[in-house]
């Protein structure tokens, strides 16, 4: 990023999407809108199609349009500071006000993600369910010269080591610290006989029933709500069923798994 309202921009776009892609799209919107009254008088359905490959577009495309307005608005023109100031920006939560603060104002404080949320729990760092509370206890953890380093280290073993579907734990330097290692090991074991289960079955009954067992018995899945970047925990099938709306439209969801397999 050039500009801090770009990085507040790049920060959204990276909700429920990779770096690697928010990079892609950024340079063709800060070409179009090179400037921050130019993207805060965009056309929305504009904006839409530049950052489409993001996902949750629609959503994402109003926010920066609204934030850079609120910008000029009330901030003057610039990324505000606080913590308080921040969350009053459309689009912004809690991981991307942190971000701003740490990498703009350089202050102690760590912007807790998918990747660090997921690795501070399994390391046993924090044993929070929430993003707020994960991001207590590693606030308290690390000490102030720290935080912005751990924030990276986090992101960075979550995204490349500790990996939400098949973490690298045989391989992993934190082995011996780590509170989750002998788990994951095992159920690396168990999913590995589990796939070979998938691909054995003959219909979807047989691989929801053989999914239903797997999931109650030992996966916790989490779903992010993108409005409030709040992590939801289901402990069974049967829960996260449910989110879908109705058994029906989970068990059409969970019907891919066979070919995926």
């Amino acid at each position: 990023y050039g500009k801090d309202y770009e990085l507040m921009i790049a920060v959204r776009l990276s909700a429920q999407c990779t770096d690697a892609r928010v990079n892609l799209v950024t340079p063709a919107l800060f070409t179009a809108y090179p400037t921050l009254e130019a993207m805060a008088g965009a056309d929305i359905a504009h904006i839409e199609e530049l950052v489409h490959s993001c996902g949750f577009y629609k959503h994402k495309a109003r926010d920066i349009v609204l934030g850079c307005q609120m910008l000029l608005t009330d901030y003057n023109g610039k990324v505000p500071g606080t913590m308080e100031e921040l969350l009053r920006i459309p689009g912004v939560g809690r991981k991307t006000a942190n971000v701003i603060a740490s990498i703009i104002y350089n202050k102690p404080v760590i912007a807790v993600d998918t990747h660090v949320f997921r690795g501070s729990r399994r390391i046993g760092l924090s044993d929070g369910t929430t993003v707020e509370a994960v991001e207590k206890d590693l606030t308290a953890g690390f000490a102030e010269e720290l935080r912005g380093k751990a924030h990276h280290w986090l992101i960075l073993h979550g995204r490349y080591v500790c990996t939400a579907r098949k973490p690298k734990c045989a391989t992993c330097g934190l082995q011996g610290f780590c509170q989750d290692v002998t788990d994951i090991l095992r159920l690396q074991r168990e999913n590995t006989r589990a796939k070979e289960d998938f691909q054995k079955a003959s219909d979807t009954a047989a691989i929801y029933a053989r999914l239903q067992a797997i999931t109650g018995n030992f996966i916790v899945v989490y779903d992010v709500d993108p409005q409030t970047s709040r992590y939801r925990e289901f402990s069974s099938t049967d829960d996260y069923l449910e989110s879908f709306g109705t058994a029906k439209e989970g068990q059409d969801f969970f019907s891919s798994v066979r070919k995926d397999a």
